[in-house]
Formats: C-alpha cells, structure tokens, sequence
C-alpha cells in the first residue's frame, strides 16, 4: 500500500474545503464558468466555450 506524496497539509490549507469536495461537483452538475488554459492553442478560453460544442467532460486529479 503507497501513502500519500507529502507528509502534510500547509498550514494554510482549507480543510473544510478539502472535506466538502465530493459533495461540491457530482456527475452531471453543470459545471460553473471559468477559464481554463489551452496547452495547445496556448490561451485562456471560457469553459462554455467547450459545452456549447459538444458534451464536455471535466476531470479534476492530482499530478503528485
């Protein structure tokens, strides 16, 4: 069994925050406006842009 990269939070970490992500963005919510950097073009573009084409999935992970 690994343990998680870092031994722990800063101390500024949001705790409550942390605990109430599971509840905040469940599956088939719609996701709220924001920018969100394309790598490719290399430029901010709006989330909508992305849903007004065609069904978007967003997936939130962790590189650590």
């Amino acid at each position: 069994m690994s343990s998680y990269n870092y031994d722990s939070f800063p101390l500024d970490f949001d705790m409550q925050a942390f605990i109430d992500f599971p509840s905040i963005a469940n599956a088939g919510t719609k996701a709220p406006e924001g920018k969100v950097y394309n790598v490719k073009e290399e430029e901010w573009e709006e989330l909508s842009t992305y849903w007004k084409e065609k069904t978007t999935i967003i997936e939130f992970g962790s590189i650590t």
